[in-house]
């Protein structure tokens, strides 16, 4: 089988790290795809949670609040995904522009600092992640594109027909899996079932079965990152978290069925 020969080491949107500039300011494609990633996911998360009786004012508000633990924690667990990385320069952790975080951990810490925040914003916890899980789900969708501009969640090398030429975080080109697109189109398929589903689902089971889909997608596309075939901590870190959020979401929303 013959398939196209490498590209150069540049592209317009692939590899592009910065996606622009306005003087001396450059604007790290990662970062541009998150913001924006945020932003619409909150607006649509607003339309779903004033369908299910939420003030759409106090759930973006309370959106913001939780979007600085949710970056905290997300930045922390790339840090615990890639110990040695940051074990050998601790202040690498600061620099977000190279990319690097993970959803796993933004999604742990905010919802264990959601309960009071939800409780002063007079909003329903359940019915409010509802709508998160709504921001999240867009959120993966805008920004693992950023993370194939910035070369960062790169897959694994292949010589099948679906590989495509892309970068890792180092800049080497390879036929790879390409990984953040799955990701981001799998984060698609589960909000557009979940949006379909909605109107028969109890409050916290939008959240609860978008869990449960992510995960078990999360498992399959981890495998098939660069990180698995190196061997690196990240794939046992995200599999094995992956399958006890299913797990745990699963329980809950079993009991909530049955209460």
């Amino acid at each position: 089988m013959i398939f196209p020969a490498p590209p150069s080491t540049t592209s317009r949107w692939i590899g592009r790290r910065i996606l622009f500039r306005i003087g001396p300011l450059a604007a790290p494609s990662y970062t541009v795809m998150l913001y924006f990633g945020f932003v619409a996911g909150a607006a649509v998360g607003a339309w779903v949670a004033a369908a299910a009786g939420l003030d759409a004012v106090r759930f973006a508000l309370a959106a913001v609040v939780l979007l600085i633990p949710a970056l905290i924690g997300g930045r922390l667990w790339y840090a615990v995904e890639h110990p040695r990385r940051f074990w050998a320069a601790p202040m690498s952790l600061l620099r977000t522009q190279d990319g690097g975080a993970g959803l796993y951990g933004g999604l742990v810490l905010s919802f264990a600092v959601s309960a009071p925040v939800l409780r002063a914003a007079d909003l329903d916890f359940w019915r409010w992640w509802d709508g998160g899980a709504v921001i999240m789900l867009i959120g993966m969708m805008v920004t693992r594109l950023g993370c194939l501009m910035n070369g960062c969640c790169y897959g694994r090398e292949t010589g099948g027909p679906f590989g495509m030429w892309l970068p890792d975080h180092a800049g080497r080109w390879r036929r790879r899996v390409p990984t953040q697109l799955l990701e981001s189109a799998w984060s698609g398929l589960i909000l557009a079932a979940e949006l379909a589903a909605r109107p028969h689902l109890p409050a916290g089971g939008l959240f609860l079965t978008a869990a449960i889909a992510y995960g078990v997608g999360r498992i399959v596309l981890q495998l098939l990152r660069g990180d698995a075939a190196e061997g690196g901590s990240s794939t046992r870190v995200n599999v094995a978290f992956s399958g006890l959020l299913i797990l745990l979401a699963a329980a809950t929303l079993a009991s909530r069925a049955g209460a």
